[in-house]
């Protein structure tokens, strides 16, 4: 092969060479960006009234983001946003309810159900519920109340204390995806499991 002939191949053949990677890097940058779409849909409605995000921590303190819809969430769930000063005194609790979006209805007229008993909580910057084998699992609450805006349900982690109403009008909220007999949490929340 003659000097030119080499020399023209060379640069022919660098430019394939940039091709062929520019082109894997965007098959794996996409296949990524689908990855985490997909793994954390977003739910098509929103909601004035939630104030921070909820984390569910398994009994070893591990955050999860899906689960069964036949056992219990999880063994706590945390809100990323503080208590507010009428519910961080003696005697305050929380407890877990889960919510039935409905198209066209406001997050307030929404059915739901608390999950478990109300408890005490030990930290204001970070109330939290535990749930057990005697709470009502998600697979529980869709028999009675179906998933119908798109299979999306809502948590909310909900507040009391001794002298105040129940914290009703503003709350840490979680988006759950139910597909089946799995949940996936949508945005989950910062807050650390203990």
């Amino acid at each position: 092969m003659s000097t030119l002939t080499q020399a023209r191949t060379a640069p022919a053949a660098r430019t394939r060479v940039v091709l062929l990677l520019t082109l894997l890097v965007a098959v794996v940058l996409g296949g990524t960006i689908w990855h985490f779409v997909s793994a954390h849909p977003k739910a098509p409605y929103t909601d004035p009234s939630a104030v921070g995000h909820l984390t569910i921590c398994t009994a070893d303190g591990k955050a999860v983001t899906s689960g069964s819809t036949t056992q219990p969430l999880g063994a706590v769930v945390v809100s990323d946003a503080a208590a507010p000063a009428a519910y961080a005194g003696n005697g305050h609790t929380a407890a877990l309810m889960v919510y039935q979006p409905r198209k066209g209805v406001g997050p307030e007229e929404w059915t739901g159900l608390q999950l478990n008993a109300a408890a005490g909580y030990d930290s204001t910057d970070h109330p939290s519920t535990t749930l057990d084998t005697a709470s009502t699992t998600i697979g529980q609450f869709v028999r009675g109340y179906p998933a119908i805006d798109d299979g999306w349900l809502q948590l909310r982690l909900v507040l009391g204390a001794s002298g105040a109403a129940q914290g009703r009008a503003s709350y840490a909220a979680g988006d759950l995806h139910v597909d089946g007999t799995t949940w996936t949490l949508s945005d989950p929340g910062t807050a650390p499991c203990p």
